[in-house]
C-alpha cells in the first residue's frame, strides 16, 4: 500500500494572502525530525513503478485513472472529536460536510460520501501516525487545532506553513484507492475566513478522491482582479487574487470528475459530448505532458475544458476530455513553468528537466472548429505540435565558429554518445530549449563570453581523450575552472541558474560523462575531428 497526499502550504503565517501556494510533495521526500522517520517513511513511501501522477487523475495505474472502486461507495470518513483552532467541532465538521458535499453535487458523477460519526479520540500530535493505517477503513479528517499534528509529521515549525494536507493510499496490486486522511490546521482559522478555508479543502478533497491540477485561465491568478477568479476552476495549481470563488466548481472541475467517477452513459451522455485525440510531433512522434484546451464559442470564459497529452503514460500523446454540447476551438499549450514540483499539472512535469520543460510546445490551435454534440464522441483528433522556441546558432558555435576542431569533438560527442542514450537525449533536449538564453547572455556579457571559450575549448580537449578511455576522468583544475563558470552563469542569468541547480543534482560530472560513454552503443572514436 502507498500512501499520495497533498499538502497546501501558505508562505507566511499571517501575511497569506497573494502568498499561498498549492503543492503536492511525496512525504516520504520531506525533511522529517525525530524518531518518527523510520516509521514515517515505512507507511508512506511514494515512489514505485506502476503507479504515477496524471493531469486530469491524480494517479494512473495499468493504463487508467486511480479511482475509489464503486463498492467502496458512498465514501464514509469520520471527524475528530476536538476543535479546529478558533472554530468549534460542531463548526468544523460542518465545513467538511459542506467541501464534500460540492464534489457530491455534480449530478453526472457518481461519487457519494457519508460522515459516520466521530473517531474515537481527541487526535493529537502525540497519536496522528496511528491513522496513517490503511486497514482501518475509517478515512479520517483531523482537526489539528494547535499544529501539533503537522509538527509531528513535517518537524517543528511547519505547523506555521503548512495549511493541511490529503491524500488516500493506493493498492499496488488492484490500482484502486483503499483510504483516504486528511489533516486540517486549526491555527490558519485565526487569519483565513470559512470561505477561504472552505476553498482550500473543496481543493483538497478533489485530491483525496483522485483528481489532479488543471491549467485554465492561468493569466487571471495573481493578476490583482478578484473578479475575474470566477473564471479559475476549482483544482487550478496555486493561490489566486480571491480563494474564495474557487468553493464553487467550474466546468472542467465537473467534466474531470465525471471522467473518473461516471454515472450511467444514459445520464453521461445526455449532459456532455467527448473529444478524444493525440498530440504529435512533425516528425510523427508523439508528444508529452501538452495542455490541450478546448474553448465553446460563445462561452469563452467559463466554458474550458482540458486534459494532459499521454497523460496514461502510453508513450502515444492520447487525450480526451469530456464537453458539455457545443462548437469548440481546440489548442494546445506549454505547461506554465511554474506548475512544477508540488504544483505541477500531468504527469510530466515533475522538475524543469521533464518532458513538459525540456521540449516545450507553441501554443497552436487546431485547424478547424468542432461542433460536439451530447452523447456524442469525435475522435482521431491529432494535433501537430512545433517547439515553442525557435531554432537558433548553437552556442557552441558562436563561441567557437562552426568549423573548429574544438567544435566537431562537441558534435561528435553529441551524435555518438549523447543521441545514444536516453539520459543523453534528454540533455541535448534541455540544451535547445535554453540555447537562446544562453546566447542572449553571451552577447550581452563579454567577461561570460570570454570565460566560457576558454572553458569550452579545454573541456573539449580533455573530453576526446575521455571518449576513447571513459575512465580518465576531468582534470581537477578544469572541474574548478566549470565551477567558477557556473557560478558566473548563474549570477548572470536567474533562468539559467535554476537549470544548472537541477543538473548539479545529477552527480559528478566525471562520473556522469564516463557513464553515458560506457552506455553508448559504440566508444565515439577518438581520432581527430576537423
Amino acid at each position: 500500500m502507498k500512501w499520495y497526499l497533498r499538502i497546501e502550504y501558505s508562505k507566511g503565517y499571517h501575511k497569506f494572502k497573494n502568498k499561498k501556494y498549492r503543492c503536492v510533495y511525496p512525504l516520504c521526500h520531506m525533511i522529517l525530525q525525530g524518531a518518527c522517520v523510520a516509521t514515517f517513511c515505512a507507511l508512506i513511501s511514494f515512489l514505485y513503478s506502476n503507479i504515477s501522477c496524471a493531469g486530469g487523475p491524480l494517479n494512473t495505474a495499468f493504463g487508467r485513472s486511480v479511482v475509489y472502486q464503486e463498492l467502496s461507495l458512498p465514501l464514509a470518513y469520520r471527524v475528530d472529536q476536538g476543535n479546529l483552532g478558533t472554530l468549534s467541532n460542531a463548526q468544523a465538521t460542518a465545513l467538511v460536510d459542506s467541501c464534500f458535499a460540492v464534489w457530491q453535487a455534480v449530478p453526472t458523477a457518481r461519487i457519494s460520501f457519508v460522515n459516520e460519526g466521530y473517531l474515537s479520540e481527541d487526535v493529537a500530535g502525540s497519536n496522528v501516525f496511528s491513522y496513517f493505517n490503511d486497514a482501518d477503513g475509517l478515512n479520517p479528517i483531523l482537526f489539528d487545532s494547535d499544529g501539533s499534528m503537522v509538527d509531528a509529521v513535517f518537524g517543528i515549525g511547519a505547523k506555521d506553513s503548512v495549511i493541511g494536507f490529503a491524500g488516500s493510499d493506493v493498492d499496488q496490486a488492484t490500482g484502486y484507492y483503499t483510504e483516504g486522511i486528511a489533516v486540517i490546521n486549526g491555527r490558519f482559522s485565526e487569519v483565513f475566513s470559512y470561505e477561504q478555508f472552505k476553498a482550500t479543502f473543496v481543493h483538497e478533497f478533489g485530491h483525496f478522491i483522485g483528481l489532479d491540477h488543471c491549467q485554465i485561465n492561468t493569466p487571471y491568478a495573481g493578476d490583482g482582479d478578484t473578479a475575474n477568479d470566477i473564471y479559475l476552476p476549482t483544482m487550478f495549481p496555486t493561490a489566486t487574487d480571491d480563494d474564495t470563488s474557487l468553493s464553487t466548481l467550474n466546468p472542467d472541475d465537473e467534466a474531470a470528475l465525471t471522467l473518473l467517477y461516471p454515472q450511467s452513459p444514459a445520464i453521461v451522455d445526455a449532459a456532455y459530448g467527448q473529444i478524444k485525440g493525440s498530440v504529435k510531433w512533425h516528425t510523427g512522434l508523439p508528444v508529452l505532458g501538452a495542455n490541450i484546451v478546448a474553448v465553446k464559442v460563445g462561452d469563452e470564459m467559463m466554458s474550458r475544458f482540458s486534459s494532459v497529452s499521454d497523460y496514461f503514460q502510453q508513450d502515444t500523446g492520447a487525450f480526451e476530455m469530456l464537453v458539455t454540447p457545443g462548437t469548440y476551438r481546440l489548442y494546445i499549450e506549454p505547461i506554465t513553468r511554474s506548475f512544477t514540483g508540488g504544483s505541477r499539472v500531468g504527469p510530466y512535469a515533475q522538475t524543469l528537466l521533464s518532458p513538459s520543460f525540456i521540449k516545450p510546445v507553441k501554443t497552436t490551435f487546431y485547424n478547424t472548429e468542432l461542433p460536439v454534440g451530447t452523447g456524442d464522441t469525435v475522435q482521431n483528433i491529432i494535433i501537430t505540435a512545433r517547439p515553442s522556441r525557435a531554432s537558433t546558432l548553437c552556442p557552441a558555435e558562436l563561441l567557437l565558429g562552426t568549423t573548429a576542431q574544438a567544435t566537431g569533438v562537441l558534435r561528435q560527442f553529441r551524435d555518438s554518445v549523447l543521441a545514444a542514450t536516453p539520459l543523453g537525449r534528454r540533455y541535448i533536449l534541455l540544451y535547445q530549449t535554453y540555447s537562446p538564453e544562453i546566447n542572449s547572455l553571451l552577447m550581452r556579457n563579454a567577461a561570460v563570453r570570454r570565460l566560457c571559450r576558454s572553458v569550452l575549448r579545454v573541456f573539449a580537449r580533455e573530453l576526446q581523450t575521455i571518449m576513447g578511455n571513459p575512465e580518465a576522468g576531468i582534470s581537477p583544475k578544469l572541474q574548478q575552472e566549470i565551477h567558477v563558470l557556473c557560478q558566473t552563469i548563474g549570477a548572470a542569468s536567474p533562468t539559467l541558474r535554476t537549470v544548472l541547480n537541477i543538473i548539479n543534482h545529477n552527480g559528478d560530472l566525471s562520473t556522469m560523462l564516463s557513464q553515458l560513454i560506457k552506455a553508448a552503443p559504440l566508444h565515439a572514436n577518438t581520432s581527430t575531428v576537423e
